[in-house]
């Protein structure tokens, strides 16, 4: 377990370095403060489980077009890992969006519930599966995603939905409200925390019941 753990983050570690051109001076801060971290680690495997969910059916297939794309070095560092992956699905919604269950889940890989410990940043992978929508949340951490495979909408605040394709790194600065929406095709993508670490992400006040109300309209 602990050599794929390692190549992993080396993915994570030579993606961050590479970075993109001419980033934001926070997202070019956030990288650097992730790569520290990653220099850091020492390694302690938890005894996880393998577990799935059910929008990891989408999950192959997106692996094999990140396998052709950008992140293919990430790719096939995810592919060694698809056996021990352990995925979850945490959130009760069912009474605003009942199919979410089956359309969003996150396999932690390195953090505070993680295959790996560790208590000064998490790295894992997250799946939504098409024309899905992600409501306002927002957490204390600051978090970076790197997308794998397929083309979804990004949104913080108040700001627009923004497209963002495979091979892009988008910055959600600490307690900044941000969606996201599927279209035709699902999502497979890499989300980095750094900051407070421990604490969950949170609906924003009444995202649920407009998403609620977009979804019967």
């Amino acid at each position: 377990m602990e050599p794929k753990i390692k190549a992993f983050l080396q993915a994570a570690y030579d993606t961050y370095q590479g970075g993109r051109p001419e980033p934001s001076k926070a997202l070019a801060k956030s990288l650097e403060t992730l790569c520290r971290e990653i220099e850091d680690i020492e390694l302690s495997p938890a005894n996880l489980a393998p577990r799935q969910e059910p929008v990891c059916q989408h999950l192959d297939s997106l692996l094999t077009l990140a396998e052709s794309g950008p992140g293919k070095d990430f790719a096939a560092a995810i592919r060694t890992l698809l056996p021990d992956l352990h995925w979850l699905y945490r959130y009760d919604v069912a009474d605003f969006l009942p199919a979410f269950s089956e359309n969003w889940a996150h396999a932690e890989i390195i953090g505070p519930k993680g295959m790996a410990y560790c208590d000064s940043f998490r790295i894992g992978l997250i799946l939504q599966g098409p024309n899905t929508f992600y409501p306002d949340h927002q957490h204390p951490a600051v978090e970076v995603y790197y997308v794998l495979a397929g083309t979804a909408d990004w949104q913080q605040g108040c700001g627009p939905l923004v497209p963002q394709a495979p091979g892009s790194l988008i910055l959600h600065p600490s307690g900044v409200p941000h969606v996201m929406r599927t279209g035709d095709e699902p999502i497979l993508a890499v989300f980095a925390w750094h900051g407070e670490v421990f604490e969950s992400a949170d609906w924003c006040p009444g995202a649920l019941e407009a998403a609620a109300k977009s979804a019967e309209g």
